[in-house]
């Protein structure tokens, strides 16, 4: 046996090299070799395993693995949902305030998209809530 390697995989090891010894040629590999590697792959690293025994990484994943799989989380697929507009109903109007010269004169733009793709875009000086909800339920509407 190997004194660089742990007595475990030293044995798995000799028990590999026994088969190569007397196995017939292009034999695949017992399925209790390769149940007794993976069973070592809780302790050690797949590529100690593999140098030691002489095997290649797939060969331990090959034809089922041991090791327990965690469970995929069952997702179920996301609905597709369109957005949903509705109106508020009107609170108690809050008191005006000053508006500065200066905003007074900007346009207000308002822009709208529906889920097919279609956008509209408002620029105006002023808007108020009766107009702004007919254009908006018009528009998403059609």
């Amino acid at each position: 046996m190997d004194v660089s390697l742990p007595d475990d995989l030293a044995q798995l090891k000799a028990r590999f090299d026994h088969w190569r010894k007397n196995r017939k040629a292009r034999s695949p590999i017992p399925q209790d070799l390769l149940q007794a590697a993976r069973d070592l792959l809780d302790r050690y690293k797949v590529g100690t395993i593999c140098r030691a025994c002489r095997l290649h990484p797939t060969s331990l994943k090959r034809r089922g693995s041991s090791r327990a799989k965690p469970a995929k989380p069952t997702v179920k697929p996301a609905l597709k949902t369109q957005a949903a507009f509705f109106s508020l109903p009107p609170t108690v109007p809050a008191p005006e305030l000053p508006v500065p010269a200066r905003l007074a004169a900007q346009d207000c733009r308002l822009v709208l998209e529906r889920p097919d793709g279609a956008r509209m875009i408002l620029v105006a000086p002023h808007l108020d809530a009766a107009t702004l909800n007919s254009l908006c339920s018009n528009f998403l509407r059609s």
